[in-house]
């Protein structure tokens, strides 16, 4: 970075220092604990995220009411993006129970997540399934869960070739 004229100075919470500065939660970690997300005591943290695939389970990342710094410091939004206009999609989301209001808001979230990049993704989460075709309902999941998420779900399907006994 000092190539580029940025003076970076690195606090390393893992490696030689054993730490849980960066995660530490509220009370866990003093509030001037350099490179803590929850408190907001870094310039740039680099951790994984990965979006869950109900739609409100990002409400609280995004929204200024996510912001920790407020009791009861259980906030998600450690990027502490406060925008009116992100809360007025959020709202929409978590105010409807019409799938296709939610659907338009979510629309309109990625829109503006795409327009105004709130953070940076460093990666998306993308597997590649290989299914046999008389299994059906295997789906893709993009979260953690991986490929079993729903395997209560899949049922297997005669071959198109077998032929049918009267």
């Amino acid at each position: 970075m000092k190539a580029i004229g940025i003076q970076a100075n690195i606090s390393a919470p893992y490696g030689a220092v054993k730490s849980t500065q960066l995660f530490g939660g509220w009370d866990a970690e003093a509030a001037d604990t350099p490179c803590n997300l929850i408190h907001g005591t870094y310039d740039v943290g680099m951790f994984a995220w990965v979006s869950p695939l109900d739609p409100l389970g990002s409400y609280n990342v995004y929204t200024c009411a996510g912001i920790p710094d407020t009791a009861p410091h259980n906030g998600q939004n450690d990027t502490r993006t406060c925008d009116p206009a992100v809360d007025a999609i959020w709202n929409a989301v978590k105010g409807n129970v019409d799938f296709a209001k939610v659907g338009d808001a979510m629309a309109q979230w990625q829109q503006y997540y795409n327009k105004n990049v709130v953070e940076i993704p460093l990666f998306l989460w993308k597997d590649v399934y290989l299914v046999n075709p008389k299994l059906q309902n295997v789906t893709g999941n993009p979260t953690t869960s991986g490929v079993l998420w729903n395997v209560q779900d899949w049922c297997s399907s005669p071959r198109a070739d077998a032929t049918q006994v009267a």
